[in-house]
């Protein structure tokens, strides 16, 4: 069954040149929650997010969004519903940041206009919310790795979202914009503005600030029958001992500190 809204991953699978990636992938995910893929490197997670947003074709199953089938809907629509933010950002040419970011506006924009009042008040909002307004008019490839991740995400909020796909958002930031940014979009799925789902590598991050854990495992030669998905739930019931190292193939243990849990390597 369809829900009315958030996300439905139907029996969605993907090979490449035979060596199965994703096998019968099936989640639904409820709209203004926070949804974190977690599993090591290859297991899917990227594969996955760019399905959900239509950049790639999967062998088999659908996606259906806000009860809508993904294929029959174009890259302009898909865009006001989808925000999506991609692992690696390059640009060679000298465009500001602020340019960028209106980039996320196109959607909204003719193809004969340019940008209007209401596209600059959206964009230089978007860099205020995730702290990047100082940057505004400085050159894109001039910027830290950090700094294009922040505008890449300012554009993905320029696009006024229902839905923001994050791949390794953490990716190039230092510790305090982690926490900011992971603080940030956790406070967009609380308002009620958008459904957050987003891949990350830290476990502790994923514990803190989701409301549901998708722990994912690589599959592939000969390991076609295996699923990608070892648990699916609330944080505290997906991140055990024992699932982390079906995932990963390391022991951890879990401490509580505070009320909150962490897991440490052995």
């Amino acid at each position: 069954m369809i829900s009315d809204t958030g996300i439905l991953i139907d029996g969605i699978s993907l090979s490449y040149n035979g060596r199965s990636v994703l096998n019968n992938i099936c989640m639904e995910f409820e709209k203004g929650r926070v949804i974190t893929l977690l599993g090591p490197n290859g297991c899917g997670k990227t594969t996955l997010l760019k399905i959900i947003n239509g950049l790639l074709p999967p062998t088999s199953g659908r996606v259906y969004v806000d009860c809508r089938d993904t294929r029959s809907m174009g890259p302009r629509e898909i865009a006001k519903l989808m925000g999506h933010v991609p692992q690696a950002q390059r640009s060679t040419f000298p465009f500001t940041v602020l340019d960028v970011v209106l980039t996320g506006r196109f959607s909204y924009i003719s193809p004969l206009s340019k940008p209007g009042k209401r596209d600059l008040e959206k964009a230089y909002r978007a860099l205020e919310m995730v702290g990047a307004l100082h940057i505004a008019d400085r050159p894109y490839n001039q910027v830290s790795g950090g700094e294009r991740q922040l505008a890449m995400i300012a554009r993905a909020l320029a696009q006024e979202p229902s839905f923001l796909l994050l791949d390794e958002p953490t990716s190039y930031l230092d510790f305090r914009n982690q926490i900011r940014i992971l603080k940030t979009v956790r406070r967009f799925a609380e308002s009620g503005l958008m459904t957050v789902v987003m891949s990350l590598h830290d476990p502790n991050h994923a514990l803190m600030f989701s409301d549901k854990i998708v722990l994912m495992r690589k599959i592939g030669d000969g390991l076609s029958e295996m699923k990608n998905i070892i648990a699916m739930g609330a944080p505290e019931d997906v991140m055990t001992s024992e699932n982390i190292r079906a995932a990963y193939g390391i022991d951890v243990e879990m401490l509580e500190v505070k009320g909150r849990r962490l897991l440490l390597p052995k």
